[in-house]
């Protein structure tokens, strides 16, 4: 029986490189096709396909590795341990700031040199079945980061190891599923049949990836869904009447709100090199939004969702603001009359209510023409942006509540997120971010850590405006079970789990 997935946040991948697998449309899929070190599993366990064993020395600062032999690529070659370890060393000549990565003994040195991915560095070992990384500081929760997409396992041979990118589109692939069929507007997904299970459990053998856009899709069903069918959604695409005429509709399951909303503005664009005026245009923004959701009451200014320390309300933020007068207002109006500012989409998300936010904005402004820019998708969004072609774009992440200062130091790492280099060169906030890692008292992290949104706030570059969360819809008494809260997304397929 085939199972058909629904996703309405994002549209089809643009890249089968794991490195591009922080992405929204690239993610989920490389989820099916790619095993990584570690996985989350449907309990909230660590747990491994490809390992037999992984533990974390904490005296030793070590994370030790063994390869399960007998697993092979979708081309039938055998998974090596050199495989699982070049996962490692790909990520870190591309990132080599990344958290964790950072740590590993010998790096500096080792991404310096010529040609590093014809070796590994000092801290990352292979002997036989047996993979060691050695740390040099002692390092919170570094096995659950290798869960992360972006350490998906590729053939080392599938890679030019002198500059690092793939010889061919798509690699072989190690995951529980490959593609059988891929149309217009969705993917089918077949389970090799390798794995026969999953973490011990049953799992589809069929699973279909339908995009669509959340509201009309669930306009079409007319209340009637089917038992093998799930949607994933956002509650930032709905009204807060809408979401209760779902919930009694359908059976709603719910993640934790550790999501974020972000208007991001350029402050190399010569009208918002002013924080004043970037200051003044997200405030008009966020009450743009607010009216055209109906929902002043979710309007929000820290990264830190409620449920994470630091979490201060929009209006404690505000407090730290100088009122802005009339004069300020008009020279923001004239810097933009002077230099046009450009507001970017990419498909498929035509009407939302960012968008339509983004634009009444710039009418308030003196802009007069607010269409946005599209993009055929995300990754050439981001390159408008960093081009000065765009000036205004959404961007959204979330944090783990287990280590979510290393989720920031991971969201703000150089050259993960292209569109947030300005967060990435920002030396007070790379410093915040890296003492919230270390052992502080709880009243000095809380500080900090509420100084690091009012940093950000202040800056008015990085403008969270709401927290949200993601839910799936699906039949109501359909018998799925509920969903591990340990990461923010579940996996495909953990979706159509039953009790």
């Amino acid at each position: 029986m085939q199972q058909k997935f629904i996703i309405t946040e994002s549209g089809q991948p643009f890249s089968f490189d794991p490195l591009d697998a922080d992405t929204s449309n690239n993610l989920p899929v490389a989820r099916m096709l790619y095993l990584t070190p570690l996985e989350v599993s449907s309990d909230d366990r660590l747990t491994s396909a490809i390992l037999e064993s992984f533990s974390y020395d904490t005296d030793a600062k070590t994370v030790r590795w063994t390869v399960r032999n007998g697993l092979k690529f979708s081309d039938g070659t055998a998974i090596t341990p050199n495989d699982v370890a070049f996962a490692v060393a790909r990520m870190a000549v591309r990132r080599p700031g990344f958290p964790v990565i950072k740590e590993i003994v010998g790096m500096n040195e080792w991404v310096r040199s010529p040609k590093p991915l014809h070796s590994f560095p000092r801290g990352l070992k292979v002997d036989r079945q047996t993979i060691s990384i050695s740390f040099a500081e002692r390092i919170d929760h570094p096995l659950f980061r290798f869960c992360l997409e972006l350490f998906s396992i590729i053939p080392r041979r599938s890679v030019d190891l002198d500059t690092g990118n793939l010889l061919t589109p798509q690699p072989p692939t190690s995951g529980y599923y490959s593609i059988a069929e891929r149309d217009s507007n969705s993917i089918v997904f077949a389970r090799r049949h390798e794995f026969p299970t999953i973490d011990g459990k049953s799992v589809p053998s069929s699973i279909r990836f339908v995009y669509a856009k959340a509201r009309p899709y669930l306009d079409s069903l007319a209340g009637s869904l089917d038992g093998d069918t799930v949607i994933m959604a956002g509650d930032g695409a709905f009204q807060a009447d809408e979401l209760v005429t779902i919930d009694k509709k359908y059976e709603l399951r719910n993640l934790p709100k550790a999501k974020f909303a972000v208007l991001l503005l350029n402050p190399d664009a010569p009208a918002f090199r002013s924080r004043e005026c970037r200051q003044l245009f997200a405030a008009s923004f966020r009450e743009a939004y607010a009216k055209i959701i109906s929902a002043p009451d979710v309007l929000e200014g820290s990264i830190s969702p409620r449920i994470v320390t630091g979490y201060l309300p929009l209006e404690e933020l505000k407090k730290s603001l100088r009122t802005h007068d009339d004069k300020t207002f008009e020279s923001c109006k004239a810097a933009m009359r002077a230099h046009k500012v450009r507001l970017g989409g990419a498909a498929g998300n035509q009407g939302s209510p960012f968008q339509l936010a983004a634009q009444e904005t710039l009418r308030q402004f003196g802009q007069t023409d607010v269409e946005p820019i599209m993009a055929a998708n995300l990754d050439e969004l981001d390159d408008l942006y960093l081009n000065d072609k765009v000036h205004i774009k959404a961007f959204s992440s979330g944090l783990w509540a287990l280590d979510p200062f290393g989720d920031l130091q991971m969201l703000f790492t150089p050259g993960l997120h292209k569109p947030l280099s300005h967060m990435q060169k920002d030396a007070v906030l790379q410093q915040m971010i890296a003492k919230l890692r270390t052992e502080l008292p709880p009243a000095e992290r809380i500080e900090l850590a509420s100084k690091l949104n009012r940093h950000l706030f202040e800056d008015a570059v990085f403008n969270v405006f709401r927290h949200s969360r993601r839910f799936y819809v699906s039949k109501k008494g359909g018998g799925f079970r509920s969903l591990n809260a340990s990461i923010t997304s579940p996996t495909p397929w953990q979706v159509f789990e039953r009790q």
